[in-house]
């Protein structure tokens, strides 16, 4: 899920619609009308009924638009989608960059007035292989609809066909897995970093493309993730954790936000030995550190949580 300030931020784009809309979307991953969904429409019609069979995603999108909610599905620390609803059966995906300070920006959208890319391959890998929600086969279907890369077939076409073939009907064709991975992951957008860092796509209508707003953010949160082994639980309260705690991927900075199976946490602050404060955290060291969040109950001895510095 978003944590308070991001859920506000994600609805004001919506005109009378609370954050309390907002609801734990994982149990989407479970539903073959699902990755139906996120396939239909950009593969040929024959591919998806020879993966998919009968199945239909607008039953499923109907029960999801009768409950009233907007499933979210927080792939990593700083990536989620969102899938929302609004007036006259409109709704959609939308793909956000959570930035750690409480916003979320939007990348990507599949809906009536699209637009996108949103990932560059790279980016989308790194949210596969460090993404904490579901199998990576599962995280990489559900970043395809924000990526477009010119240099993606090559790089994950072959994994896009498992991952297919993972959701798929029992028995499907490879085959058929491998065409609608290459129609899913056909583009000729190409992908370039600025002088200062971030990295844009040559697409105009992309909130990526030169000149968009947030675009160093967004690079920043879509790079290398960082990650904390926990050593042992010092201290441990209502919302708020003390461990020791050793870097395995940084630097970490204070105020990086890390996902748990009991939601996110965002690191408060750093001592070093001597109870010295820092404020950032290198590989391999070790420290003390103090998390604060709704996911504190996942921060157990031996847990390692993957996530992004907020850069704020």
């Amino acid at each position: 899920m978003l944590d308070e300030a991001q859920a506000a931020d994600y609805v004001r784009r919506y005109d009378g619609v609370s954050a309390d809309v907002l609801s734990d979307g994982s149990w989407l991953l479970g539903e073959r009308a699902f990755w139906c969904s996120l396939v239909d429409g950009n593969v040929d019609g024959e591919l998806v009924e020879a993966l998919f069979g009968d199945e239909d995603p607008l039953e499923l999108y109907e029960l999801i638009q009768e409950s009233g909610q907007w499933p979210v599905l927080r792939v990593s620390a700083g990536y989620a989608v969102v899938i929302w609803f609004g007036y006259d059966d409109e709704g959609g995906e939308d793909h956000v960059v959570l930035t750690g300070d409480g916003r979320c920006l939007s990348v990507a959208a599949r809906e009536g007035h699209g637009y996108g890319p949103g990932l560059s391959w790279r980016e989308a890998e790194r949210l596969v292989e460090w993404g904490t929600l579901g199998t990576r086969e599962q995280r990489l279907l559900l970043v395809l609809t924000a990526l477009s890369d010119v240099d993606a077939h090559q790089a994950v076409g072959a994994r896009v066909a498992e991952a297919l073939l993972s959701v798929a009907v029992p028995g499907c064709d490879p085959a058929v897995a491998g065409e609608a991975a290459r129609q899913l992951l056909e583009s000729d957008v190409r992908w370039s970093t600025q002088d200062d860092g971030a990295l844009v796509c040559d697409e105009e209508y992309s909130p990526r493309s030169t000149g968009k707003p947030g675009l160093v953010e967004i690079t920043k949160v879509l790079a290398n993730p960082v990650s904390l082994q926990i050593h042992e639980v010092v201290h441990s309260a209502a919302g708020r954790v003390t461990a020791i705690v050793r870097c395995l991927a940084g630097p970490v900075h204070l105020h990086a936000s890390f996902a748990t199976e009991h939601g996110a946490v965002e690191l408060e602050s750093i001592l070093l030995y001597q109870d010295v404060p820092v404020t950032e955290l290198d590989p391999v060291r070790s420290a003390k550190v103090m998390l604060t969040g709704d996911g504190v109950e996942g921060i157990v001895a031996g847990v390692t949580v993957t996530g992004a510095n907020s850069w704020r």
